[in-house]
């Protein structure tokens, strides 16, 4: 069975400003992608020690794009069966069951 870890950040979380104040041997990369991509990288580490005797393969996807088309392209590309979504959400509610995210996942 495989895994994919999917971190999405959103377009509008970025400007030009946040890649300009970067130092000189930040790459953009770096500024966007890396620091997730470590801790999802961390995690799938964690998964292999825990789930070390069954036969699965965690992989990691770090996307910066809209959450709707970074998660579409994602299911296109890998082929995936079935997705479990996990967010701290924008408005942190603890009394909504399906965050927005979810829900307009849901109707694409």
């Amino acid at each position: 069975m495989i895994f994919f870890l999917l971190n999405v950040h959103k377009i509008s979380n970025y400007t030009t400003g946040d890649l300009i104040t970067s130092t000189a041997i930040t790459s953009v990369y770096d500024s966007i992608i890396k620091n997730p991509k470590d801790v999802l990288e961390s995690m799938i580490k964690k998964f292999d020690e825990d789930y070390i005797n069954e036969n699965y393969s965690f992989n990691v996807i770090c996307d910066y794009d809209s959450f709707l088309s970074a998660v579409n392209q994602t299911i296109k590309l890998k082929n995936i069966d079935m997705i479990v979504m996990g967010s701290n959400g924008a408005t942190e509610t603890k009394e909504v069951i399906f965050g927005s995210n979810t829900m307009n996942l849901s109707s694409t």
